[in-house]
């Protein structure tokens, strides 16, 4: 055998070796976005259950309020509880306003609502919350970016198959245009790979 004879072999066996490692690559790629995107998603979840019981507590107060206005506002309290009641109102109307601005900071992000709008704490810290919304448009770019390394691992993979089956033909014929479609894929999925390594960049 000669290597005139065997140049697609040769050929496919450098193509196979620079597909599979660029596959390789990608694919450790794509698992990093994949599990991220999981974390991403349950921070979303956990944030906007958060938001709920902020909601709930809410509610609660404004209807202890609404009850105290309507027994001030019906005359059956004496005038000397009517402070005491008065009081109570304003503290509630102080605690939802609380509440109002945590909900926001919550669902938003601290970097959203500006320093002046921070009221909740994380490790007793203020501006460290990272909004529902936040954790949403993270996980669905991470998502997004998980599509690339999967058309590219489809690409790269169909291109894989081929070559193998280049190696056991023995038609020139049939290797010549088998290669040719090798490349075509192989091409479009290192293309791919690289669109995707370069808006990976936007994530570290």
């Amino acid at each position: 055998m000669n290597i005139k004879k065997n140049k697609y072999e040769i050929l496919c066996s450098v193509f196979l070796s620079i597909f599979a490692a660029i596959l390789a690559v990608n694919n450790l790629l794509a698992n990093k976005f994949g599990e991220d995107e999981i974390i991403a998603q349950n921070q979303s979840a956990n944030a906007y259950q958060w938001y709920n019981s902020k909601s709930i507590k809410k509610t609660i107060l404004e209807n202890q309020r609404s009850l105290l206005s309507i027994l001030l506002r019906s005359g059956t309290i004496s005038s000397e509880n009517s402070k005491l009641f008065e009081q109570q109102i304003a503290l509630f109307d102080k605690k939802i306003s609380r509440y109002d601005k945590e909900k926001k900071e919550i669902l938003l992000g601290s970097k959203q609502v500006g320093k002046e709008n921070w009221a909740q704490k994380i490790d007793g810290e203020l501006g460290k919350i990272i909004g529902a919304k936040e954790w949403t448009k993270k996980a669905e770019a991470l998502n997004q970016q998980g599509d690339y390394h999967d058309i590219s691992t489809l690409l790269l993979q169909i291109s894989l198959v081929i070559c193998a089956i280049i190696l056991v033909l023995h038609t020139d014929k049939i290797k010549s245009i088998l290669f040719l479609v090798m490349l075509v894929f192989g091409g479009m999925g290192t293309s791919s790979f690289l669109y995707a390594l370069s808006s990976a960049f936007t994530f570290f």
